[in-house]
């Protein structure tokens, strides 16, 4: 009943309609206004944005990087963001699209192996095994009955022609021999 004579009221009276959508307009202005200086402060307190680079695509160790940069508040950067642009880098592990890349993330094709290995390359053809950058493989010397000279090697290359597998310092020789004979052989894990 209120409802109707108010509406009655205000069709009767212009100028009192015209006060109230004016006083309902500027409550909803001053909300908002309150709003974005709220975020506006939020916003302050996080600090001026720094540039990171994140991955646009999934990679997989051995992929080129493939990046775009992007502004992100401090809060959310990891200390070891990588803040020079990676594109001429390798990815070193696993990385998902949209990902903060930090420095364990990209490096060149040496960085792949770790210190304490040594990089070998095997002739590959068709009836070698297909493996990828990243895969743990044995090398196997086909001509001495089967025997296993090196565990867990580490794919750090693969080329129509070659696999180079990172293998420990220990086995490298026997690996390197086997290889240049074209006695090696790759097995996978698993």
């Amino acid at each position: 009943m209120q409802v109707a004579h108010v509406r009655s009221f205000l069709a009767r009276h212009r100028a009192a309609r015209w006060v109230l959508v004016t006083v309902l307009a500027g409550t909803v202005a001053a909300v908002l206004a309150a709003q974005s200086a709220a975020l506006e402060r939020e916003r302050s307190a996080w600090g001026e944005g720094r540039t990171v680079w994140v991955a646009t695509t999934d990679l997989a160790p051995g992929d080129p990087v493939l990046v775009r940069a992007v502004s992100a508040p401090p809060a959310v950067v990891a200390p070891t963001a990588v803040i020079e642009d990676p594109s001429a880098s390798i990815a070193l592990r696993q990385v998902a699209a949209g990902e903060m890349l930090v420095i364990g993330d990209v490096g060149d094709r040496g960085s792949l192996a770790p210190a304490d290995r040594r990089r070998v390359a095997v002739a590959a053809d068709e009836t070698t095994l297909a493996v990828a950058v990243g895969d743990l493989v044995d090398v196997i010397d086909a001509v001495a009955g089967g025997t296993v000279i090196a565990t867990d090697a580490l794919v750090v290359e693969v080329t129509p022609t070659t696999v180079v597998v990172a293998v420990p310092a220990s086995s490298a020789p026997s690996v390197a021999a086997a290889a240049l004979e074209r006695r090696a052989v790759l097995t996978a894990h698993g």
